[in-house]
């Protein structure tokens, strides 16, 4: 274990992964939640003020979702986390995701879904290739552009850091 990315493996099927991801709808980044509803906090000068680069989809009907689901309560045995919220990003094709450090978001379960994609940079790190990880989301990140579009699977987790769900492991 390092203190910015743990590999882990869980069980999924990519393919139902992807199918789910249909029933998704997709936004601009933003933090208007699943309902976009109320007004940003994000400054509008800032790149995180819905770039189009940089979507994302909540999954809120799990019933819709079996896979997901399934997924969700991995995280969940493996985090023991009360708060975790998943949720699809597309990073398109020849963009770029700058250096920042997640807000509310403590720690995150990434699953990348594409074949082809940029590793994650850790700021003062380096590239990190990974599949499947525990990411520490308080340490400054971004993914630099590719030719092709970056699509993952990321389970939020709102009340364990990554510290907390490293020592569970």
């Amino acid at each position: 274990m390092n203190k910015f990315l743990t590999h882990i493996e869980l069980s999924f099927n990519k393919e139902l992964i992807l199918k789910e991801m249909g029933t998704i709808t997709f936004h601009p980044f933003n933090d208007l939640g699943p309902g976009q509803t109320g007004v940003s906090r994000i400054p509008k000068d800032n790149w995180f003020h819905s770039p189009s680069t940089w979507v994302q989809g909540h999954v809120t009907n799990m019933d819709k979702t079996p896979e997901i689901q399934r997924v969700y309560d991995q995280v969940k045995t493996l985090t023991k986390s009360n708060d975790i919220r998943p949720r699809f990003y597309r990073q398109l094709a020849n963009t770029e995701l700058p250096f920042h450090q997640d807000r509310g978001t403590l720690s995150s379960i990434n699953i990348v879904l594409s074949e082809e994609y940029s590793p994650i940079t850790i700021e003062g790190v380096g590239e990190i290739n990974y599949k499947c990880a525990i990411l520490n989301t308080q340490v400054r990140h971004g993914v630099k552009a590719h030719p092709e579009e970056r699509i993952l699977l990321r389970f939020s987790i709102f009340d364990k850091s990554y510290e907390e769900i490293c020592n569970l492991l």
